[in-house]
């Protein structure tokens, strides 16, 4: 089976990354991989 590359790119229209701290952005991208993971699999 071939592996799908992801081709989503989050818009960010109110600049609410610029309110996160480094650490809600990890917990952001780690939720996002597991549901890829999950998706995927």
């Amino acid at each position: 089976m071939a592996t799908r590359t992801d081709q989503f790119i989050s818009p960010d229209y109110f600049g609410v990354d610029e309110l996160l701290t480094e650490e809600h952005k990890l917990i952001r991208e780690s939720v996002r991989s597991y549901v890829k993971k999950d998706m995927y699999s």
